[in-house]
């Protein structure tokens, strides 16, 4: 009788182990460090986008810096920092809603961690996007689906 217990308990101490290994890398693999302003303008720019900087205080006094990065109308990705996290938080949590909002069929991604938030709409007339959060900054890509794949690109290389 005392095989199968001990059995037993070796399954659930390999199962527990197995976990709290799997848990520890998606913890560490699901940390982020935000970019900065000239990673964001160098990146953009080596790929052929214009850089604008609108006077960010005339949009909103939480903002401390504003880029636009477009490559014609149809392609647009748009980096913020913002005087804390919170602001940060309550701006991504507004225009998420406003994507949910967006009417027609779509498939939706949205992972949501302390420090790093995401939310990705495709939807099926042709458009993709996006809003991750890290810390105090944002960064949105607004495309058409055909440009989707190097909005994931720009999306990638900054780390968001």
């Amino acid at each position: 009788m005392k095989k199968p217990v001990v059995k037993i308990v070796i399954s659930v101490l390999l199962i527990m182990v197995v976990t709290t290994v799997i848990v520890l890398l998606c913890v560490h693999g699901c940390e982020r460090t935000k970019t900065d302003v000239n990673t964001f303008k160098s990146t953009l720019e080596s790929m052929n986008y214009t850089i604008d900087i609108p006077d960010s205080k005339s949009i909103s006094p939480d903002i401390t810096e504003i880029y636009v990065a477009n490559k014609g109308d149809d392609n647009i990705v748009e980096y913020m920092v913002f005087t804390n996290d919170d602001f940060a938080k309550k701006f991504f949590d507004n225009r998420k809603e406003t994507y949910k909002n967006i009417a027609g069929k779509r498939t939706e991604v949205e992972t949501n961690f302390s420090k790093y938030s995401k939310y990705a709409i495709t939807l099926k007339n042709d458009r993709f996007n996006y809003i991750a959060r890290i810390d105090n900054t944002i960064l949105m890509a607004l495309t058409s689906g055909e440009n989707k794949k190097e909005a994931e690109e720009i999306i990638k290389k900054l780390g968001y």
